[in-house]
Parts: C-alpha cells; structure tokens; sequence
C-alpha cells in the first residue's frame, strides 16, 4: 500500500518531471551529472527515506533512455526502469531479485563491477562513469557508459543506483575511427614512402633527361654535319648519275638497232634453215630413189646372174646397206613431219644424253611440260606401248647432228 509520503514523492515528481529529458543534447558524462544535480535538488526538502526512494523510483522510471535501477550491496536488482527493458531486452518481473553482474556482465566485468560496487557501498561517493560491455536477452553485446548514484543518509549510503547510457554506437565509432585513423595513417606513410621513392626516380629521370638532351644536342651538330657532307655527295652522285643516264639511253638506242639487225639476220637465218631441210629432204628423196629405182633393181640382176657364193654373199650385203640408207632416209623425214617444232627441240636434246631437269632448265618451262613433250613424242613413234629406250630410238631414227 502506498504511503502518504509517497503520494505526496510521487504527485510532486508527476509535477515537475513531466517533461522527459532529451537524451542526445549531452555527453554520457553531461547527461550523468544533470541526473545527479537534478535529484539532488530534489532532495534538499525532503528528510524521510522513504519519501527520497519513491522520489528516485518514480524519476528512474520516467526517464528516456537511460537504464537505471535500484541494486541492494550483494549487486540484487531491486528495480528496472523501462529504458533498462528498452536497452537488454528483460522484463522486469524476470529480474527482480537476481545480480545485476550475473545477468548481464562475462566472469572478467562481473568482478570490477562488484568491486566498484561494494567501493560506492563504503564511500558513498558517486561514481564516475565506465565504459561496461554488458550482453542483452539475445546475446547481442551493448557498450554502455555506467555509473553508481548514491542515496545517503546522515552520509551513509542508503541506496545505490547503477545508470548506464546506450554508447555502442558511440563505440562502434570510436572503434571504426581508430581503424580508419590506423588506416590513414598507413596509407600516409606508404604514400608518403612512394612520394619518396617517386621524387627520387624524377631526380634520377631529370639528371637522364639533362644527360639524354646534352647527348641529343651533341648528336644533332654530327648529324647535321653529317647531311652536310652527305648532301654534297648526294649532288655529286646526281651529276654522275645524270651522265650515266645519258650513256644508258645510246646504249638503249645502239641495243634496240642491234636487235633489229639480229631480228632481220634470224628471219633471213630462218628462211635459209628451211631452205636447207628442203634440200635435204629432196636430196633424201632423191637417195632413196634411186637407190630404190636405179641401183637395187641392178643388183637383183647381178645377184641373179652371178653363180659364185661369195660374189652373192658381198652382193646381198650391198643390197641390205642401201635398203637400210633408203629406209633411214624415208624414217627420218617421217620423223620430221609428224613432230612438232617443240617436241622436235626436245627430241635433239633427248638425242645428245640431256635428262627432263636439264631440259627444263635449258628451255624454260616446267618438268610436268617435259614429260608430256615425252609422251607425245612417244607415241608419235609409236613406241609409247614399246619397252624402248627414247634415246637410243632416236640416235637410230634421226639423222646425226652436224
């Protein structure tokens, strides 16, 4: 049941502590100070303890926040604010009468939170605030800024208030600046580094260039020494050149009239050539007549006539020798009209021991083109189904070279 000074603590807290604070126009350090400045002054006209606890209670609970309880000095929970359920998550039916330390602190923070604790238990002087790592219901980590606020009677501490401030934020700024100042100053020492190292690689970059254009300057007086003299020789060989292309054109104008003469003299050489085989094949013609006509028919007689073996024998001899001329002369004409001028100029070659290659080389033309001038020549002969040698066929069928 509430008692009248309560009622009266509380209509008075209702009164002048409607207005929550404004939890972000302070410091954690501010922000404490204000709430103990703040309750002290609520205190100056109020004697009875009970009356200053449900003061204290009533401003815990009201404030926007800011975690605050009430802790007994074994560190029990004796009350939970709304901001405490806001900041860890635990109701405050599932906390009253636990440690603060246990519930919420590791082993390491547990121990200088109650060493703090039972320090403001026997002083019963405010503490400063500290940095606390403290978990929630969900096992999520909360850096807060905490602190102890007393409440003392004739200077004995009556009742202890732990309060913390939200700072995880803060820390994870802090945190993240550090990083950030560690990485910066990294970076400024490795660009300061290579800033060096640059400055460096320009001086020696300079010092070459200087070095490169002292060189490129001496080399463009040789050079332009060198055109100098090169020019002169260049105009000289123009003026001989000039000459020598004037002696080019009369020796092109003498070769053009040479060529001409031999033109005229290979036509005249032609129609001479073709006069000569004309002969030839008449005065053949004509062997052959008359031996066929004139001296065979004689021999038959003497052969007839003559009784002696021997006589006949020499006789037969004879006989064989001239039909052998008049076939050979009658052969080699033929040879001569079925061949054609090509073929007849291969056939020679074939004739004088002259392999495919080298009569390629010698005429011109392609090794394939050669062996078809072979074929055609064979079979011209009609030896191309004949097991016989080319050449020694042509050494018997065409007249021996001059």
């Amino acid at each position: 049941m509430e008692t009248k000074s309560e009622s009266l603590a509380l209509n008075r807290d209702k009164t002048n502590h409607s207005k929550p604070f404004d939890t972000h126009s302070f410091s954690p350090d501010g922000y404490y100070q204000l709430i103990q400045a703040h309750v002290n002054s609520q205190f100056r006209n109020l004697h009875a303890h009970q009356e200053k606890l449900a003061l204290l209670e009533s401003f815990a609970s009201k404030v926007p926040g800011v975690a605050i309880q009430r802790i007994a000095p074994d560190g029990t929970i004796l009350s939970w604010n709304d901001a405490s359920y806001d900041l860890y998550g635990h109701r405050p039916d599932s906390v009253l009468g636990k440690r603060f330390s246990d519930l919420l602190l590791e082993t390491s923070s547990s121990e200088e939170f109650n060493n703090a604790l039972q320090k403001t238990w026997q002083s019963g002087q405010t503490s400063a605030l500290s940095c606390w790592l403290l978990q929630s219901v969900t096992g999520e980590n909360r850096w807060v800024h905490g602190g102890f606020l007393t409440h003392t009677t004739v200077g004995l501490p009556k009742d202890i208030f732990t309060i913390q401030i939200d700072a995880t934020a803060h820390h994870q700024a802090e945190v993240l600046l550090i990083q950030y100042k560690d990485d910066l100053a990294l970076r400024v020492k490795e660009r300061t580094e290579a800033l060096h190292i640059t400055n460096q690689k320009l001086q020696q970059e300079v010092e070459m260039r200087e070095t490169a254009e002292k060189a490129l300057r001496k080399s463009k007086e040789n050079l332009e020494q060198v055109v100098q003299q090169r020019t002169a020789r260049l105009n000289e060989t123009m003026t001989e050149l000039a000459h020598k292309h004037k002696e080019l054109v009369e020796y092109k104008n003498n070769l053009e009239a040479l060529n001409q003469e031999l033109l005229e003299t290979n036509k005249a050489v032609t129609v001479l050539a073709r006069n000569i085989e004309k002969k030839k094949e008449a005065y053949q013609e004509k062997t052959a007549g008359i031996v066929m006509d004139k001296i065979m028919p004689v021999l038959k007689y003497l052969i007839q006539e003559e009784k002696k073996p021997s006589r006949q024998a020499d006789l037969q001899v004879i006989s064989t020798l001239l039909v052998e001329i008049s076939t050979m002369a009658n052969s080699s004409r033929d040879i001569i009209a079925d061949l054609s001028p090509s073929e007849m100029k291969v056939a020679e070659m074939i004739k004088s021991g002259f392999s495919s290659d080298q009569i390629a080389q010698q005429l011109h033309l392609s090794i394939s083109t050669i062996k078809s001038h072979r074929k055609n020549i064979r079979k011209k002969l009609n030896i191309n189904k004949r097991k016989v040698n080319l050449e020694n066929f042509l050494l018997q069928k065409l007249p021996p070279n001059s």
